[in-house]
């Protein structure tokens, strides 16, 4: 369907314009540092990827 495939490309388009700059931040980070390390925490609280069941 032409409608379903212009809205498909128009989601993907706006989803990589979206996570472009924080993808390349993450891709940056120095793991090995004390503030590297911190800041992977906080990522991982914050879209929850410590394994932690949220309950809505």
């Amino acid at each position: 369907d032409v409608i379903f495939e212009k809205i498909d490309r128009l989601t993907r388009s706006m989803v990589k314009k979206i996570l472009k700059e924080p993808l390349l931040n993450l891709k940056l980070l120095n793991f090995e540092s004390e503030e590297g390390l911190k800041k992977l925490e906080l990522i991982k609280e914050l879209f929850s990827l410590n394994g932690d069941i949220v309950d809505d």
